[in-house]
């Protein structure tokens, strides 16, 4: 039992280290647009959106996925405590960024007379194109840097890298930006990704990596796994990228632009403010799920572990969600957009199914099963088109929510049936029980903002207090949270 509760101790000290960077990125961009909007006005955020999405989009395409599959080989060398297999994972990764850096950033110079014309419709934005041409090499190079805080699990420092690295981002660029205006765009992404290298720099220094030279037969052989693994990521992220591109398609062909605003407005909301959650859950997961992944036993119980503890903390937060909706859709847009409430309500059911299917899922990357992984995600966006599609025809913006709802029901009983037979890894009994109390606790919070059309529907809130009381109680026993507040207040 210690053990176990020096486990859940990790996963929750991880999660709300990484959960507070989150919140801290979140408002340095409303900041950031906020400025950015007041200095360059609509024609310059266009602009910048138009190369940053362009850099991006190249950066997907030629970064080969290494970001995430790397994590997995660095966490696994790192376990063993062997600092020559340590070192020697390492100068193969940082070779395999170097290359893959400069492949981008080739890519992009060559490109950049027809990125220029394809953007913007001239060829008046190539020099500019040419000169962004390094920051996919410096993007590539900051990655590198946080993948082996994160494979090594060091998450204070990537934490403060992250964060000082925005805040020297937001610095940079708003003088810039007083100062030129538009001609200060291109000089201020160079010279953030400077400066975000430079801050990540400081971080990896600490870690103490001794880089060697690797031959290019021996690179070729070791690196081959990480590049088909993150290939195979890359793959499933461009699929997934096309098909939601599918059912915005099919939204504004079959619908209006005002719903197809209205869906991407909600899901920001879902995927950017609820879904953080996941985001720093993943940080020290991923790498601790791999650093074990060859024993299945002890990969079962923190995938279990990973599980209950993230729909303890997210069960409570959806069900408050729902029951505020409504007002946090004003305090973030205006009353046009309280149309899209039911289909955020709906949405939020499904993030409680996306909990468990998530941490299952994990298994098949820290596994390197690029295969099992490949074909689940493809089995995932086929049904992911047909459920939105089918949603939006028979029932507009709310169809959009139910599909959602559906897609992650199916998901979870897809993953549980293919992790068992695989691995043998299936959701234990303690997390079923408890699974199964919140979704009593959230489904009357759901029916009763749906149903009733009065003030009454807020009575709901008991429901999202008892949510919150019982993930309390639960993490409490698991982590003793409130004896640890006892002895804070003790000091104060």
């Amino acid at each position: 039992m210690p053990k176990d509760s020096s486990s859940y101790k990790q996963i929750f000290k991880a999660t709300s280290i990484y959960g507070g960077v989150q919140v801290f990125l979140i408002l340095i961009s409303i900041v950031r647009s906020k400025l950015v909007a007041i200095l360059l006005g609509p024609l310059g955020i266009g602009v910048m959106t138009m190369f940053t999405s362009t850099i991006t989009l190249l950066t997907g395409f030629t970064s080969f996925g290494l970001g995430t599959s790397t994590i997995r080989d660095i966490a696994e060398a790192n376990q063993k405590n062997d600092e020559d297999e340590l070192h020697e994972t390492a100068s193969i990764v940082d070779r395999l960024f170097w290359i893959t850096g400069l492949f981008g950033a080739l890519v992009t110079l060559i490109l950049s007379p027809y990125l220029s014309k394809i953007t913007f419709g001239n060829y008046d934005y190539s020099w500019s194109f040419a000169i962004l041409s390094v920051t996919l090499l410096l993007g590539q190079l900051t990655l590198s840097k946080n993948v082996f805080l994160q494979g090594m699990r060091r998450i204070k420092f990537l934490a403060l890298s992250n964060v000082i690295g925005a805040a020297v981002s937001l610095v940079i660029t708003i003088p810039l930006y007083y100062l030129y205006g538009q001609n200060g765009i291109v000089p201020a992404l160079i010279i953030t990704a400077f400066a975000t290298l430079a801050v990540t720099q400081v971080y990896y220094s600490k870690l103490r990596i001794k880089i060697k030279r690797i031959a290019f037969k021996e690179l070729f052989k070791q690196g081959s796994n990480m590049l088909k693994l993150g290939f195979i990521l890359g793959l499933s992220s461009l699929m997934l990228a096309l098909f939601s591109h599918l059912i915005r398609l099919f939204i504004a062909q079959t619908g209006s632009m005002v719903d197809l605003g209205l869906y991407n407005a909600g899901f920001m909301i879902v995927n950017s403010y609820v879904g953080m959650v996941f985001t720093a859950m993943s940080t020290d997961y991923f790498p601790r799920l791999s650093a074990i992944s060859d024993n299945l036993k002890e990969a079962n119980t923190v995938i279990n572990q990973q599980a209950l503890i993230g729909v303890l903390i997210l069960a409570p937060i959806l069900c408050i969600f729902v029951v505020g909706v409504r007002w946090g859709i004003l305090i973030l847009y205006t009353n046009e957009f309280l149309s899209m409430d039911s289909m955020l309500i709906w949405a939020a059911f499904g993030m409680l199914f996306k909990v468990a299917s998530w941490a299952i899922s994990f298994i098949f990357i820290a596994k390197g099963d690029s295969r099992v992984f490949f074909w689940n995600e493809t089995l995932a966006n086929v049904y992911l088109l047909i459920f939105n599609c089918a949603g939006y025809y028979f029932d507009g913006l709310r169809g959009l929510g139910i599909s959602f709802f559906f897609i992650y029901a199916v998901y979870l009983l897809q993953v549980s049936i293919v992790a068992k037979r695989i691995y043998g890894i299936q959701l234990n009994a303690e997390f079923m029980r408890i699974f199964i109390i919140q979704l009593c606790c959230f489904i009357p919070c759901l029916v009763m903002m749906i149903v009733i059309e009065n003030s009454y529907k807020y009575i709901s809130i008991i429901f999202a207090i008892a949510s919150f009381a019982f993930s309390f109680r639960i993490l409490d026993a698991k982590l003793g949270i409130a004896n640890f507040i006892r002895q804070k207040l003790r000091r104060v």
